[in-house]
């Protein structure tokens, strides 16, 4: 598993509310772009290169760029 952010580099005039900054769980990329969608109830409108568009309810578009999160190893091994 590894953590991905979503961060809004682009927003659409919209009445709903839309999250600036997400950390998501998942396996991949696409699932984790996947339960990003599913969480806050969007749509993938497209897939780019830098990020994802995501369609709200109102047909408003949001771009995110999807980055995966490196995530240090805190055990040290012992040496032998």
């Amino acid at each position: 598993m590894a953590t991905y952010s979503f961060y809004a580099l682009h927003v659409d005039a919209s009445i709903h509310r839309y999250p600036m900054y997400t950390l998501v769980e998942a396996g991949t990329n696409q699932e984790a772009i996947h339960k990003f969608a599913v969480e806050h109830e969007m749509k993938v409108a497209e897939l780019e290169p830098d990020g994802v568009w995501m369609e709200m309810k109102d047909g408003a578009l949001v771009m995110y760029s999807v980055t995966e999160k490196i995530q240090k190893d805190r055990t040290r091994r012992s040496e032998v």
